[in-house]
């Protein structure tokens, strides 16, 4: 009977109810049924999105009932709920399979055959028992979830096993993506038959997908007219050969199938019943076109049940899930938003099938929940751009280039537009933006007043020296006066010209002194001020947080000093006096302004301070050939995870790369820091290094000693690399850049230290081990390396003779080194991974205490 519901589910999985409308995978049906009737432990794989889940719901399942089974819920073996009773696993299994309401503490304890064989069982009678099947879905999870309870891992397939083997009325399908089966290995031993009942899935040819337009659409009373079906096919299929040519692929993928015929049925509601002809496929059935009308309207449906701005959550999609270079990105969920985005919001894009959820390393990171989405997105997102006026265009592109200063408003332009502009109601990007033009507004003209009053304080100590020196020859004038006036003369012209040519650096230093100087006066004129004043306690707070505050400015000192330790004072008459700094001249103080501006010229005087030493990276040393070593630092909490590029940096200079993708992230991302901590970032220890990629001499200082030798750590100076001798130094730590990171590391004392080199093909984390221990550095090592999908290092048990990661976990500092896929270049793939990684690390030290 024709009807007119939408017969295509769109992109959320077939449930047990949608099996009338699930077509195209006859043929793996009966085989994955006939493979479970004749083997009691299967198990099922294919690739993600290629439909598993929706087979097992709405095909298996119903199918395995007509032949007798009882079949049990659906189980997992991931759940987000921790135990520390039992074997996690096994724990989230059972819960799994108990109601919602269901007590822990009716199953704790038990092993899962035990547990089993207490269920009640349905259909049993005196003469015969109903054979039962267990589906574990998303079977991955046990080895992409827990990883601090990896042990576990092997006593859940013992219990497995114990489970089959006891109750012969058991059978288990195992269902998992076919990236992580060969994780399995391991384990298959202890399994009935080695595991060696296995049904794999591929993905969706053009036969079946075919069949899964079609069908439908004619259950619905809709047929696709001749041709028009198999048109649409060839278009889901298209693949990018190059930039000018597309082709057809072998392949279509399901939830995009889903997704356009779904859009295009509802585009077709208020229609008569009838075929669906070529035309209506081109207007109302384009393929991108049904992905952003999807797109769209779960924007839609999300706003009006929330109260987050259009703006802010296509940005989220535009710069956030998609990298510049069109490829899908990934973003981690912290304790309330998600990169920026709230986390309420976050759920319900993921309940309307755009995201993707995956649990990695104990912690989710959501996706696209396809690459077929990312053109559509953007091109939604340029089109609703191009409706908000050049004002947006300009927040967007400033936020699309990581928001760069030289890309804000200034001078007129900038009064002009926020006066016309309502911030509270304006779209995302445009508050930030402007707030940020209005900031950086404010930073330029103090830093060209400080830069004044630096100049004008540095003529008047000329003008000092002049006279102090004039002084100098005039009380010493004796017989031979001349001959010492000729090299007083030649004294004082050195000296005016040393300070005529003051650098940069000495001009900051001489605006920070007066900036300081300026502070420190206000400083003591607030605290006069409240000084018995009404509601003083209250304004003692704020100042003692404005007054406590660390210093904007590093120790700075000059390769010029001057003569004599000097202040100038103006006279009456225009004459500069020299007087020594342990003097001081008393004036009359100036009526006191309000004590809300003298806090503001505080704010506004340390706000300049930062502006002027903002953009200089801390140098922690100098290297064997005289070039600075630079660490960056991002929030400020006292628990520190501190990053090492390039200390190999010739040989690896992807290292560096990825020092410098992390300084950019956290620099644009600073929220994505865990309350409580900092990132330390030292992008590369070793400037000097030759840049030859893979090639030994990359590796060498310019002293040539090989750096991840040098440090005190089973030291000696016979050590080798790929079998051949390298210069390990004279001593241990005999190297200035081994120093600077000795004294950095001993000075930070960090929570974590990571080291970045190359080169492992399918990338690798080493941890770090001396002196029998590795101070806890093998688990954060293994969620790094899971994050990233890295290969661990087994368990270390060897030191790296001079490594600098066994030195660190000699001081009882977790350390690892984490060797990156290229020697030369750095993926935006592979620095994602490396972010999960990161990202994943604070996850692990923001947790409960370990043991």
């Amino acid at each position: 009977m024709a009807t007119l519901d939408n017969p295509y589910v769109g992109p959320r999985a077939f449930e047990e109810k949608d099996g009338h409308l699930f077509f195209g995978r006859d043929g793996d049906v009966e085989s994955l049924l006939a493979l479970v009737l004749s083997r009691r432990l299967v198990l099922f794989y294919a690739p993600s999105g290629a439909g598993k889940s929706s087979l097992i719901r709405a095909k298996l399942i119903p199918r395995l009932r007509v032949e007798g089974f009882e079949v049990l819920p659906i189980g997992r073996v991931g759940a987000a709920v921790r135990s520390d009773a039992g074997n996690i696993f096994v724990d989230n299994l059972i819960r799994s399979l108990e109601p919602t309401d269901a007590q822990p503490d009716s199953w704790a304890g038990r092993t899962l055959s035990s547990y089993l064989a207490g269920r009640p069982r349905a259909g049993d009678t005196a003469e015969d028992v109903t054979p039962r099947v267990l589906i574990v879905d998303q079977f991955e999870e046990i080895v992409t979830t827990h990883l601090e309870r990896w042990m576990d891992r092997e006593g859940f397939f013992s219990e497995l096993r114990d489970a089959v083997r006891d109750d012969p009325s058991l059978w288990v399908v195992l269902v998992m993506r076919e990236d992580y089966a060969p994780d399995l290995d391991p384990y298959t031993s202890q399994l009935p038959g080695r595991l060696q009942a296995r049904f794999q899935m591929r993905r969706m040819d053009a036969t079946a997908a075919l069949e899964a337009i079609a069908k439908p659409a004619v259950i619905g009373g809709r047929p696709f007219g001749p041709g028009v079906a198999e048109s649409l096919v060839d278009n889901l299929r298209q693949i990018k050969l190059d930039e000018d040519r597309t082709g057809l692929g072998e392949f279509v993928e399901p939830v995009q199938l889903q997704v356009v015929c779904y859009q295009l049925w509802q585009n077709l509601q208020r229609r008569a019943l009838g075929e669906i002809t070529l035309e209506d496929l081109q207007t109302l059935g384009n393929v991108d076109g049904a992905l952003a009308d999807y797109y769209e309207s779960a924007l839609v449906s999300v706003m009006a049940e929330g109260d987050c701005a259009e703006g802010e959550i296509r940005n989220w999609f535009a710069f956030k899930l998609i990298t510049p270079e069109g490829t899908r990105g990934t973003v981690y969920r912290g304790a309330t938003e998600t990169a920026g985005l709230p986390n309420y919001i976050v759920d319900k894009l993921a309940d309307r099938y755009l995201l993707r959820a995956e649990v990695w390393a104990g912690g989710t990171w959501y996706e696209l929940v396809h690459d077929r989405f990312v053109e559509p997105i953007r091109r939604s997102n340029r089109s609703w751009a191009a409706r908000q006026g050049p004002l947006y265009e300009a927040a967007r592109e400033w936020e699309r280039a990581g928001r760069p200063a030289s890309m804000l408003f200034s001078g007129n332009q900038l009064q002009q537009v926020l006066g016309a502009t309502d911030l509270e109601h304006a779209q995302p990007p445009i508050p930030d933006f402007l707030r940020s033009s209005a900031t950086e507004e404010e930073r330029r003209v103090a830093k060209e007043q400080a830069d004044q009053q630096a100049a004008e304080t540095r003529r008047l100590r000329l003008i000092a020296i002049g006279a102090t020196t004039l002084l100098l020859i005039a009380l010493g004038a004796t017989a031979w006066a001349l001959s010492s006036r000729a090299t007083a003369n030649r004294e004082r012209a050195r000296a005016e010209a040393a300070f005529a040519t003051s650098d940069a650096a000495r001009q900051a230093a001489l605006a920070l002194v007066a900036l300081g100087a300026q502070e420190q006066q206000l400083v003591q004129q607030l605290a006069t001020s409240n000084a018995g004043a009404p509601g003083s306690e209250q304004i003692d707070e704020q100042e003692t947080e404005l007054a406590t505050l660390p210093p904007a400015t590093p120790s700075l000192s000059t390769s010029t000093p001057s003569p004599l330790a000097l202040e100038e004072t103006p006279t009456p008459e225009g004459i500069v006096t020299a007087i020594p700094e342990t003097g001081s001249t008393e004036t009359p103080a100036p009526a006191a302004p309000a004590i809300a501006d003298v806090q503001q010229q505080l704010i506004d005087i340390r706000a300049t301070q930062a502006a002027i030493v903002g953009s200089l990276a801390l140098e922690i040393g100098r290297s064997a050939g005289g070039r600075p070593i630079e660490a960056h630092q991002f929030g400020s909490g006292p628990a520190v995870v501190l990053l090492v590029g390039g200390l190999s940096a010739g040989f690896s200079p992807s290292s560096v790369a990825l020092a410098d993708q992390a300084i950019t992230y956290f620099s644009n991302n600073p929220a994505d820091i865990p309350p409580g901590f900092a990132i330390h970032i030292v992008r590369n220890a070793n400037p000097d290094s030759p840049i030859t990629p893979g090639e030994p001499p990359g590796r060498l200082n310019a002293n040539g000693v090989d750096l991840n030798r040098n440090f005190d750590c089973g030291w000696t100076s016979t050590v080798t690399f790929r079998q051949q001798p390298v210069n390990a130094g004279a001593a241990a730590f005999s190297e200035p850049e081994t120093q600077a990171l000795r004294d950095y590391i001993l000075e930070v004392a960090p929570r974590i230290v990571i080291f970045f080199g190359a080169r492992a093909s399918n990338g690798l984390v080493v941890p770090g081990y001396c002196n029998g221990q590795d101070a806890g550095s093998t688990a954060p090592g293994d969620i790094y390396a899971s994050a990233a999908r890295y290969d661990q290092s087994p368990a270390a048990q060897t030191t790296t003779t001079g490594g600098g990661t066994d030195w660190v976990v000699a001081r009882g500092i977790p350390s690892f080194f984490v060797l990156l896929r290229n020697y030369d270049r750095l993926p935006d793939a592979e620095w994602q991974a490396n972010l999960r990684g990161i990202q994943a690390t604070f996850t692990y030290l923001t947790g409960p205490p370990r043991q």
